[in-house]
């Protein structure tokens, strides 16, 4: 479903999808209103309805929103996308109480107001995103060195006999004796090893 919405004064394209996890703005709209973005502390995986397709968010935006008598500062992921310069998805339709008709087509608007995202049947996602960052790899790496204590013990805190300084030693019978590699083909390596029956 599409509808007309006001973005910072200005009227915006926006689709209406009851799938979307996330509210997404294009980065063409962000660009033509000259709107502030904010960086993400951690870029997250976008993962889009046709296998193989998958993007990144970088930048969020929190802007003038109006549509009906929503009138809010609302926060987008921005994103490209192609042909709608706004998605409306779930996190708008629950904090709106938003119910959909379509025959005949209908937005009806349950709050004005956005309701805060909770209850039994809200989930919360967690990014499977790690960031390592040059301050903290001292910290990381004492805490690997920490879990990897029982596996990387020294000689002596292992029930194992001690090490010698020459655990093995083979004599050779003819210590001058040079032992020469074979080159050739496997047909060449059967008929010199394999003898006549």
């Amino acid at each position: 479903m599409i509808v007309i919405v006001n973005i910072e004064g200005q009227p915006a394209r926006a689709l209406i999808d009851s799938r979307s996890l996330c509210d997404f703005m294009s980065s063409t709209l962000v660009d033509q209103l000259k709107l502030n973005r904010n960086e993400l502390t951690m870029p997250l995986n976008v993962q889009l309805a046709v296998q193989g397709s998958h993007s990144k968010k970088n930048y969020n935006v929190v802007c003038d929103f109006k549509y009906q008598a929503i009138k809010e500062r609302h926060s987008f992921d921005i994103m490209n996308i192609s042909g709608y310069d706004l998605i409306l998805g779930t996190p708008f339709l629950y904090q709106h109480s938003v119910s959909l008709g379509f025959n005949p087509t209908r937005v009806i608007i349950g709050s004005d107001n956005s309701l805060p995202v909770k209850g039994a049947s809200v989930h919360k996602l967690v990014s499977r995103s790690t960031a390592l960052r040059e301050e903290n790899l001292d910290e990381v790496r004492e805490y690997l060195k920490e879990l990897a204590k029982q596996l990387c013990k020294t000689v002596g805190e292992t029930p194992l006999p001690p090490l010698r300084a020459i655990n093995h030693w083979i004599n050779l019978i003819n210590e001058d004796m040079v032992y020469p590699t074979f080159k050739g083909t496997f047909a060449d390596f059967i008929s010199f090893f394999v003898l006549p029956s």
